[in-house]
């Protein structure tokens, strides 16, 4: 009478395997979580920069991407968080007569989003007019929480107000 079915031994060999297996893949994942996650944080931030562009053209005024930690107001760091407003009395500042197009929640937990030389944003706000052309050139830098270069993300807006993003070859602030 023949059994069918798998011995002890055959079934451990087979776990000793699928272990080795999973050793070897996990760093990897982990790799590509990480990297999917920040390209997901950096195409935020390009579509939000190129909703307050079109938002200008649309509105023919001066549209404001401005940091905000609490939705309500221009406060705090980019990761916290940061709004677009319709800038109606051209103040670039956020007061009870402009109107705020949308508002963004903050990048993941330990992630930050600074200047590419490493200082504070904001140094001004992201400025966009009715031509489509933003306030001044800006190059923001999106760091992982293990402060990787090589996995970063970064997003220019050039002076005709074009967004684009790339990623490495920068240094995250420690």
């Amino acid at each position: 009478m023949n059994d069918a079915g798998f011995t002890l031994i055959e079934l451990m060999i087979v776990l000793v395997i699928v272990a080795i297996f999973l050793m070897i893949a996990a760093p990897s994942f982990y790799t590509t979580i990480k990297g999917n996650r920040l390209r997901t944080e950096a195409d935020r931030l390009v579509t939000s920069l190129n909703l307050a562009r079109s938002e200008a053209v649309k509105r023919n005024i001066d549209v404001v991407l401005c940091a905000s930690s609490d939705g309500a107001t221009c406060t705090g760091t980019l990761g916290q968080g940061w709004l677009i407003f319709a800038d109606l009395n051209q103040d670039e500042a956020l007061d009870n007569t402009d109107i705020i197009v949308k508002v963004y929640e903050a990048v993941q937990s330990g992630y930050t989003i600074s200047q590419t030389d490493g200082s504070a944003y904001p140094a001004t706000n992201i400025v966009y007019y009715p031509n489509g052309s933003s306030n001044s050139p800006q190059a923001l830098q999106l760091c992982p929480t293990d402060k990787d270069a090589a996995a970063a993300w970064e997003v220019t807006v050039n002076a005709v107000g074009r967004v684009s993003a790339s990623q490495g070859g920068n240094t995250c602030p420690a």
